[in-house]
């Protein structure tokens, strides 16, 4: 009886600290190894869904202009309505009001007219209070940066593609536009500023390398 007692305490016996010590040692170094890269795979996600987002921008540009003849910023003009998560601000600087024949042959006055959403961003689209849960940007805390074509390599662009995030609608000259999309350096494993532009030829360009 006692020698079967004795095999049963030894039987019981859990792991050393040694053994428990090296376990731990074994799941740092796999994290280290799987945790970059998870990063790595999430940012390439995220540079689709602003190649998308710009993809869409430019979809509802060229359907515009094939109706106008000319392009216009502001998202409630084209038809176009951002909606989800989204962790680049996708779209252009600032609104460029036309006083063209789409406007007057709408209704439209010169200025912003009343009841069209003049956002012309995605940023600034989902913090106004009429679209208050079409989308959700990146908090403002994290530095959700304006539209910008830093880093976007400019050369080889059409003559008509704006220098900045805008539309071109000169009299006589053929129009075009740059759309962007940029994001805070904090969705980046590099520790890099991100900007993408697209302009009417469908040439689209990144800051990444």
């Amino acid at each position: 009886m006692r020698k079967i007692k004795n095999v049963q305490r030894n039987n019981a016996s859990g792991f050393s600290l040694v053994e428990l010590m090296v376990v731990v040692a074994i799941i740092g170094i796999l994290a280290s190894v799987a945790v970059p890269q998870f990063q790595k795979f999430t940012f390439k996600a995220r540079l689709t869904e602003a190649k998308a987002g710009l993809t869409s921008l430019f979809t509802a540009e060229k359907a515009f202009f094939g109706e106008w003849s000319q392009f216009d910023t502001r998202y409630g003009v084209i038809g176009y309505a951002p909606e989800g998560n989204y962790s680049f601000n996708i779209g252009f600087s600032a609104a460029v009001i036309q006083a063209t024949n789409y406007q007057t042959a709408n209704g439209l006055g010169a200025a912003n007219p009343v009841g069209i959403d003049i956002n012309t961003n995605v940023v600034a689209f989902c913090a106004a209070a009429v679209n208050a849960g079409r989308c959700k940007t990146l908090a403002t805390a994290t530095g959700v940066p304006i539209v910008s074509t830093v880093g976007v390599n400019a050369a080889g662009y059409q003559a008509n593609t704006p220098a900045g995030c805008t539309v071109n609608n000169p009299v006589g000259l053929p129009s075009g536009f740059r759309a962007c999309a940029s994001a805070t350096q904090a969705i980046n494993p590099e520790n890099r500023v991100v900007n993408l532009a697209i302009n009417h030829a469908k040439d689209l360009r990144s800051s990444e390398p």
